[in-house]
């Protein structure tokens, strides 16, 4: 299914309150978000929270389609690293 840019927007407002709500820079970002490309930026600039294991493993399992929609992958390493990177 096709992701609306409010949708993936509600995504990261809900990943910065489950995982990081007293990050208010974070969610100021997310919030003044006005497209796609933006809101990819944001995910980009804060990869190493995003890549925290806990986090990435939720975000896998609830809002995979929202990354690839932002062009962006989540990579599980064997050791426990996690790696954001882009798909294309």
């Amino acid at each position: 299914m096709e992701q609306t840019f409010e949708q993936m927007k509600d995504a990261a407002k809900e990943v910065h309150r489950r995982f990081y709500k007293y990050c208010d820079s974070s969610f100021n970002d997310i919030v003044n978000t006005d497209n796609v490309r933006d809101l990819r930026r944001v995910v980009i600039r804060y990869r190493d929270y995003v890549s925290d294991p806990r986090a990435a493993h939720y975000i896998r399992e609830n809002y995979a389609d929202v990354l690839e929609a932002l062009g962006l992958r989540i990579q599980f390493y064997i050791d426990g690293r996690v790696r954001l990177y882009l798909a294309n």
